[in-house]
């Protein structure tokens, strides 16, 4: 039970170290989409690996502007609270 718990723990803990950081993978889609504009420009693939090549492209995309979606709409909802909360409430008797 003991080592049980020890070793949940270390592997708790060793698991950021192997995490790669978000700056990291927009390195890593940024190069890969460099890569393949390349290849688009000089025309040097089949249509299978062409087609391939576009749906990676557009995962790394849709993965890399997924979490940046999720702050400006967290951003959007908090200025509305913020808005509302500033503006008089008809409920309390006080109307501009």
């Amino acid at each position: 039970m003991r080592k049980g718990i020890i070793a949940a723990l270390a592997i708790g803990l060793a698991l950021p170290v192997f995490a790669e950081s978000d700056t990291m993978k927009d390195v890593k889609d940024n190069a890969a989409n460099a890569t393949d504009s390349v290849k688009d420009t000089l025309h040097t693939d089949s249509g299978a690996e062409k087609t391939k090549r576009h749906a990676k492209r557009k995962m790394r995309n849709a993965k890399k502007d997924a979490p940046h979606e999720e702050r400006r709409e967290e951003g959007r909802q908090q200025g509305d609270r913020q808005q509302v909360a500033s503006s008089p409430s008809r409920l309390g008797g006080r109307d501009a």
